[in-house]
């Protein structure tokens, strides 16, 4: 605990004055010093998700356009190799897959922007008053881009053979 609150923290001297051992032992400055501690954490965390979910979309983006320009390729190279048979209504829908699945992730990020805006001035989106309401509005979109991309690798495949 002690060596994450030394990283944590801008000064590492800053953090042993507000334990009990250190410092001058005055308890509302210790009480002020562990809140800093806190509120210093806290946005440590709040950094670390908005990270996760900025890698997370861009991940989604990543693999869906690289997939939907792979098998662009492939149908364009099937001419000079016939070792292959396609049927192109399948892999018609494995690129609309991967299609619908850049525009819900594109989805989520508008909301997920709209609902920080809502936020600031201290409101929430329709319907997201609740923990529910939140994982409707902002989960959603990208597990449906997840199954989307899903569909698509399977259509793909039954479309390749």
């Amino acid at each position: 605990m002690f060596l994450s609150l030394q990283r944590a923290a801008p000064d590492p001297g800053w953090v042993q004055s507000a334990l009990p051992w250190g410092g001058s032992g005055a308890a509302p400055a210790m009480l002020g010093r562990a809140i800093q501690v806190t509120e210093h954490l806290q946005q440590l965390r709040m950094d670390l998700v908005k990270e996760l979910g900025l890698m997370a979309y861009r991940f989604l983006i990543t693999l869906n356009s690289g997939a939907f320009i792979v098998l662009l390729t492939f149908i364009g190279n099937i001419s000079e190799n016939p070792r292959f048979s396609i049927e192109l209504e399948s892999l018609k829908v494995a690129m609309y897959s991967f299609l619908s699945s850049i525009v819900l992730t594109f989805v989520s990020m508008t909301v997920a922007y709209i609902s920080t805006q809502y936020h600031l001035v201290g409101k929430n989106l329709p319907g997201a008053s609740s923990t529910i309401g939140h994982v409707v509005w902002l989960t959603l979109p990208v597990a449906g881009a997840f199954v989307a991309f899903v569909f698509g690798v399977y259509s793909a495949m039954q479309g390749i053979s």
